[in-house]
């Protein structure tokens, strides 16, 4: 899967799985997008009808996908406001070590939907 260059549609990507088996507010978020003409009647019914809430999200995560970054990032800025912790955990700080050689260390972090990265002199030879 290619992500996209949105902040916020990177996210969506990147928590795909997590947002299809944690996500609870789904309907609300369904009417935003579709009453902002994000999603079509059809994908609006579609997860309308569905009873598992899974299913009901994999349907609206494939309305995301079609409607492309602009969709997701309104589904992003919608899922703060209804499910801030959900969002708050899944961004919570995430350190990755990756070695560069056998000099270096670069620490990249990621939170809030932003990237930091630290270069620091490692001590392994």
């Amino acid at each position: 899967m290619i992500l996209d260059t949105h902040p916020c549609a990177a996210f969506v990507d990147k928590h795909l799985a997590q947002l299809i088996s944690r996500v609870l507010s789904i309907m609300p978020i369904a009417d935003h997008l579709k009453n902002e003409k994000m999603i079509t009647d059809e994908k609006y019914t579609h997860v309308h009808n569905e009873k598992i809430p899974a299913e009901k999200m994999r349907i609206l995560c494939e309305a995301l996908e079609a409607g492309g970054p602009k969709v997701k990032a309104e589904f992003y800025k919608i899922l703060k406001k209804v499910e801030p912790y959900l969002v708050e955990d899944l961004e919570a700080k995430r350190l990755e070590n990756i070695s560069i050689g056998t000099f270096f260390q670069l620490k990249l972090e990621y939170s809030t939907g932003l990237l930091f990265a630290t270069l620091q002199a490692s001590t392994r030879l």
